[in-house]
């Protein structure tokens, strides 16, 4: 069974998708976003997932803070490296930038290992 919801943004078209009222993947959808207004395409959802779509709501209206709490997501189906390096962007400052370098180093990761932080 399908669990997701579609929605827009200035970003364009979202589809959520959810395993166990978390998300477990948000893709971009190809096209262009619906016109109207996209405030409203986050209402009308069930309560446990109304704190989720309202963060986000409030992060495309630049009120919030752009990371969830770590409880809204399913990581269960990540492998160890891809947890890791999803986990450590959160580490990186609000507005700071950081090269892959500088991020393989922060997480401790192998030289070898670093073209793999750009395709998480």
């Amino acid at each position: 069974m399908r669990d997701f919801i579609r929605c827009f943004c200035p970003a364009g078209n979202l589809q959520i998708h959810f395993s166990g009222g978390k998300i477990s993947a948000v893709d971009l959808l190809a096209g262009p976003a619906p016109r109207g207004d996209w405030k409203r395409s986050f209402d009308g959802h069930p309560a446990a997932r109304r704190k989720i779509l309202n963060a986000l709501r409030g992060y495309f209206l630049g009120k919030s803070d752009p990371f969830l709490p770590l409880n809204c997501f399913s990581l269960d189906a990540l492998t160890p490296f891809t947890r890791s390096v999803i986990l450590g962007t959160r580490r990186i400052p609000k507005g700071a930038a950081v090269t892959y370098t500088e991020f393989a180093r922060m997480l401790g990761v192998i030289d070898s290992m670093r073209e793999g932080l750009a395709r998480v």
